[in-house]
């Protein structure tokens, strides 16, 4: 449960920092199911071990309780392990999420490295911002749809959260400047937004 734990708060962080404004979806849709199956089925299979294992010592536990005449422990197998509607829906949702977590958490490690292992110089690219959306509830994230003035036709976007959003108006129409970074596997991100430098 901690491994889990920390795996969904580094997926969060790389959420956060190192989604690319652009890549190749059928390249990413192949490392998500790459990731279900190994990773996902792996976290799966090592819940059903470890209740296994769980159960196994419960058993010990009262053989040697019986044979030194004290008290055995009184329960049942876990839900997962039983061959009942209940244990069948413990499988299926745990099972499910494991696949899951594994699929976006190698999907995100691989935009991470994407950034981290980036050797690209980067350089400043004019924009021309076409939208601004910011979602509402407790995690409210800001959504910059924005197009490179060299590339017309392209449309990219890049989500903030209120701490990191660019310190100056956002607003359709305006012309801004992005730190382009071409990344490790040709997937680009920003860095950040910033005005138009003043001639």
């Amino acid at each position: 449960m901690i491994a889990i734990f920390a795996v969904l708060v580094g997926n969060l962080f790389l959420l956060m920092r190192c989604v690319p404004v652009g890549m190749n979806v059928p390249v990413v849709v192949a490392i998500g199911v790459t990731g279900a199956i190994i990773p996902g089925g792996a976290t799966f299979w090592s819940i059903i071990w470890e209740c296994r294992r769980s159960e196994r010592r419960r058993q010990e536990r009262n053989k040697t309780a019986m044979f030194e005449h004290f008290a055995p422990e009184f329960g049942t197998s876990h839900a997962l392990l039983t061959n009942t509607l209940r244990g069948w829906m413990y499988r299926i949702i745990v099972g499910a999420g494991s696949l899951l977590i594994g699929s976006l958490s190698l999907v995100l490690w691989s935009f991470g490295a994407n950034q981290y292992f980036d050797q690209s110089p980067p350089r400043n690219r004019a924009i021309e911002i076409l939208g601004v959306r910011t979602s509402k509830g407790n995690s409210r994230r800001t959504k910059v749809t924005f197009r490179p003035i060299d590339e017309p036709n392209a449309k990219y976007s890049r989500e903030y959260v209120p701490r990191d959003l660019p310190k100056f108006p956002l607003i359709k129409g305006q012309k801004a400047q992005a730190e382009w970074h071409e990344g490790a596997f040709g997937w680009p991100w920003i860095y950040d937004l910033s005005p138009v430098p003043r001639k």
